[in-house]
C-alpha cells in the first residue's frame, strides 16, 4: 500500500541521515535490546555491521561497561527527561570519553517505548584540558619567571615570580613589549 511504502522511505530516509552522522547513534529499547545502531556506532565500538541488534549492553559489551550505560538509561527511563551524561568506554582504539544524550522516545500512546542515544567524543578536548591544567600548574608553581609573550612581542601574561622580578602587575604589562616597558621605545 501507499502507506507502507511512505513508511518504508521514511525509515530508509532515518537511516541514511544517521548511518552519515559523526556521532555515534543508537536507539535501545525499554528492556535494553538494541533496536538500531548507526555505522559510527559499530567503528567506534569494533563491531560487524548491525552486530548489537537485538541484544543487549551485556551481550555486547564488558560486565563494567554494561553496567554504567544501563545505570544512565534506567535515570532515563525513572525520569522520562532527557539526560546528558559522560561516559567513558572502552573502544576500538581505546579508552574514550563522550558526551552522551539519552531522551525517551515514546509510543503511539505516549509509554516510552525506547531511549535514543546520540554520543559525542570528546577524548582529544579532554586530553586537551588535562595538557592545559598541567601547563597551568607549572607556570603558577615555577620557581622561575615565566611570561607569555604573542608573535609581535606583547605580553598576555606572566606569573607570580616573573611579576616580582620585573616590580609590573599584569595589567601594567599587558599588551606591552619589553621596550616599552623599559623605557627604550
Amino acid at each position: 500500500s501507499d502507506r507502507t511504502e511512505a513508511l518504508r522511505r521514511s525509515e530508509e530516509r532515518f537511516r541514511q541521515f544517521f548511518d552519515h552522522a559523526p556521532n555515534v547513534t543508537c536507539l535501545k529499547s525499554h528492556n535494553g535490546k538494541y533496536l538500531y545502531t548507526n555505522r559510527r556506532f559499530d567503528e567506534v565500538f569494533g563491531l560487524t555491521s548491525g552486530m548489537a541488534l537485538g541484544r543487549t549492553d551485556e551481550e555486547v559489551f564488558s560486565p563494567e561497561q554494561a553496567a554504567l550505560f544501563q545505570a544512565h538509561d534506567r535515570e532515563v527511563l525513572v525520569s522520562g527527561l532527557g539526560q546528558e551524561f559522560e561516559e567513558v568506554s572502552q573502544q576500538r582504539d581505546g579508552p574514550g570519553t563522550s558526551i552522551v544524550a539519552k531522551f525517551p522516545v515514546p509510543d503511539v500512546s505516549g509509554q516510552i517505548s525506547a531511549i535514543g542515544v546520540i554520543a559525542t567524543d570528546i577524548t582529544e578536548r579532554k586530553r586537551i584540558q588535562e595538557q592545559l591544567r598541567l601547563y597551568q600548574e607549572i607556570f603558577t608553581h615555577s620557581i622561575d619567571g615565566i611570561a607569555v609573550i604573542d608573535l609581535h612581542g606583547r605580553y598576555l601574561q606572566q606569573n607570580s615570580v616573573h611579576q616580582q622580578i620585573l616590580g609590573y602587575s599584569t595589567d601594567e604589562l599587558h599588551g606591552k613589549t619589553p621596550a616599552i616597558h623599559l623605557g627604550e621605545e
